[in-house]
């Protein structure tokens, strides 16, 4: 019996830490899952590669994990500590980072998956249980609600209308979103990320479905659980 070899990375969290007051230097944190289909033992080597804007490597990582039939689903951390000169995000000055994951096989070397996910490095505190600062400085915030609302074509909203609404709310000043009363789609937590929009992300958990928190968006700075 010959199987298909299904191992992959099927989720991955990144997440900054021991980062000082205004953003500018810590450590990355990529923590990957992968997940074995075919009962086989395998060995795999996953690299994290964190690139700035303009492309440019400035970091790099690597963990090794093995899976087998009585182990399917496996959890590695790869850190990138002591970083310094890094440019943090905020609404002022939304500085996106590339974290590329590349999955080889460990004995070959040959490459078998790889994609990438945009990052912010941003602090974000309570400050005194009295206001809150974002990468040592305190913000204050001027929101909106915001539903999937078309209308003409109801909650099926387009690419384009969402566009439109985040360049409006960039254009009046607004510098925070409550996503009132359920998470968006994807696309408008990467807009939020691109031109710099503070989320409050929230779950329609009072009358709707199961919600899981939205994760590597540096936008999204505030969860709540429903009205």
């Amino acid at each position: 019996l010959c199987l298909p070899r299904l191992v992959y990375v099927y989720d991955h969290e990144l997440f900054a830490s021991d980062l000082n007051d205004d953003a500018t230097s810590g450590t990355l944190n990529v923590r990957v899952k992968a997940r074995n289909f075919n009962w086989l033992t395998e060995n795999k080597t996953v690299k994290a590669i964190l690139r700035d804007a303009e492309g440019k490597e400035i970091a790099t990582g690597s963990a090794d994990f093995s899976t087998n039939w009585n182990n399917m689903t496996v959890e590695e951390t790869i850190s990138m500590a002591g970083l310094t000169g890094l440019k943090p995000w905020s609404t002022e000055n939304p500085y996106l980072y590339t974290v590329e994951l590349v999955q080889s096989d460990k004995s070959s070397g040959t490459e078998e998956m790889a994609f990438s996910t945009k990052f912010g490095f941003r602090r974000v505190e309570t400050v005194d249980n009295s206001y809150v600062s974002v990468n040592g400085k305190r913000v204050f915030f001027n929101g909106v609600n915001t539903q999937d609302i078309h209308p003409s074509l109801g909650h099926a909203i387009d690419v384009a209308t969402m566009l439109k609404d985040v360049v409006m709310m960039k254009q009046s000043n607004i510098n925070t979103v409550r996503t009132s009363h359920y998470p968006r789609q994807p696309k408008m937590y990467a807009m939020f990320d691109y031109y710099g929009l503070y989320c409050m992300d929230e779950a329609g958990i009072e009358c709707h479905k199961a919600w899981k928190a939205n994760k590597n968006h540096p936008s999204v700075v505030f969860w709540s659980t429903g009205n």
